[in-house]
């Protein structure tokens, strides 16, 4: 870590990780260990020195021009229509994370993209955009 302080020039160094949300599709059982590893990273990097700064993936995204496209929610092929008449939509994640990935790619052509890696490319170039 002091070779990134060297390099960086600065004598404080900035860990930028987004912010954690809670999935109202996913069990309580599996947000309290997404929770307790958030919690972790987050003390890790305090005990290290960083000072933090949490995005929401909204914010991030928003910024970098990336807003998820939303299909007509479907059930045995009909549209599920909600309760103010319309139908109720939802984004397909494996076509936005192929959408994040190709971004990040088009930013960062030299370094080998991955699915996991394409956020954090994309939450580095948010938060070079904004100095931190």
């Amino acid at each position: 870590f002091k070779i990134v302080r060297e390099r960086a020039g600065k004598s404080e160094c900035v860990a930028v990780i987004e912010d954690i949300q809670r999935f109202s599709l996913q069990p309580a059982a599996m947000m309290s260990v997404y929770a307790e590893s958030y919690g972790v990273l987050k003390g890790s990097l305090m005990t290290l020195g960083y000072r933090l700064v949490k995005v929401r993936s909204q914010s991030w995204q928003k910024a970098l021009g990336l807003v998820p496209v939303k299909y007509p929610k479907m059930k045995d092929g009909v549209p599920v229509i909600g309760a103010n008449g319309k139908p109720k939509m939802e984004k397909k994640d494996s076509e936005w994370k192929r959408t994040l990935r190709t971004r990040a790619e088009e930013l960062y052509p030299q370094h080998a993209m991955t699915m996991q890696t394409a956020d954090a490319l994309l939450i580095l170039h948010w938060a070079q955009r904004n100095n931190l």
